[in-house]
């Protein structure tokens, strides 16, 4: 509606105008909109960093990015290791390639000077050669036998290392170098990973000690322990006279020592020599396990030479090296008379009964 003029009918247009209601402007509602969108994008700066472990707590850091060493035209073994002392893990493929000699890196990812998070994995890329073939599987073998089959595969012996193992025996194959399935070529060299055997732990000494007390010390080094029973002239009955290994033998963990417990002297039957010759006799009780003492006496009844009486007795059980005497004639005593009963000799006269 266009308001009425001023009195007198005349109308001036900047008056209809003075008093018009403008719209509201836009200038508000774009201002609300920047204000938001910055927010957003603000909000996606903070994840971003965060992301990047440019934001949070140092404990929530994720791992620190490191620089891949570039590998390629390295061996496998040299790649490998050079990877893994930088913390990461390592991936390989092997496929024929003729540009490149067998186990070696022809291609890798990431490549060398990308930056990636430390322990990632990087995948080499390993030539198998042109005319390659599956790695005989060697483990359990023997060294000697391994040597064989791989001449006999027209490949070569590389690196040999040692471990010790509870798995596989002494000088048994462990693991190879290529490991076995993977593509190898004539002429390439495999190492070997060899076996030591089990840990081996040194056997106590346990001589002196009771029974007893020596199984407690094999057991707390964690072998197994029998028992066996042995004679001994040095060590009294029921003491432990040593061990089966010996002490300071290496034997492999978890073995068995056998305690040798004494009975103490070694017991024989004394044999019979009474009527033997002197040297019949001492043969005899030699032979026996006993040490002979020789003394001498005149018989009338008993011919020079012969044995006339021993002593212990005949049967009877004795230690083992123990002395067996034995009186030896000398035959009749001259100077014995029929009017006197003194020898004057030092001979003893022995009178047989009967």
């Amino acid at each position: 509606r266009v308001p009425a003029g001023p009195p007198g009918g005349g109308y001036d247009e900047y008056d209809s105008y003075e008093h018009y209601d403008e719209p509201a402007s836009r200038t508000g509602w774009f201002v609300v909109a920047l204000v938001v969108l910055l927010l957003v994008l603000a909000g996606l700066l903070v994840v971003f960093a965060n992301s990047l472990g440019l934001g949070g707590d140092d404990d929530e850091a994720g791992p620190a990015d490191v620089e891949v060493p570039g590998v390629i035209e390295l061996s496998i073994e040299e790649a490998t290791r050079l990877l893994e002392a930088e913390g990461f893990v390592v991936s390989p493929e092997f496929s024929e390639n003729e540009d490149f000699d067998a186990n070696v890196v022809f291609d890798q990812n990431p490549r060398g000077g990308a930056i990636v998070a430390e322990g990632a994995t990087v995948t080499i890329f390993v030539s198998s050669g042109t005319e390659s073939f599956p790695m005989p599987s060697l483990e359990g073998f023997l060294e000697s036998d391994a040597r064989a089959a791989l001449a006999q595969a027209n490949l070569t012996v590389g690196n040999v290392t040692r471990e010790i193992s509870d798995e596989y025996g002494l000088d048994e194959i462990i693991r190879t170098v290529p490991a076995a399935g993977e593509p190898v070529a004539p002429g390439t060299a495999v190492d070997l990973v060899v076996s030591e055997g089990p840990e081996s732990v040194t056997v106590p000494d346990v001589s002196g000690q009771t029974p007893e007390e020596a199984l407690v010390t094999l057991q707390d080094l964690g072998f197994r322990v029998a028992e066996a029973s042995q004679p001994s002239s040095s060590v009294p009955a029921g003491g432990v006279i040593g061990t089966d290994p010996p002490a300071d033998a290496e034997v492999e963990a978890g073995s068995t020592v056998t305690i040798l417990v004494s009975t103490g002297p070694q017991q024989a039957m004394v044999p019979n020599v009474v009527n033997q010759t002197q040297a019949t006799a001492e043969a005899t009780i030699t032979s026996a396990g006993f040490t002979p003492q020789v003394q001498f006496a005149a018989s009338n009844s008993v011919p020079e030479g012969s044995v006339i009486d021993q002593d212990p007795d005949p049967g009877t059980q004795q230690s083992v090296g123990s002395p067996v005497a034995i009186l030896v004639s000398t035959g009749p005593d001259a100077t014995t008379t029929t009017s006197t009963t003194t020898s004057t000799t030092s001979t003893t006269v022995v009178e047989e009964d009967g």
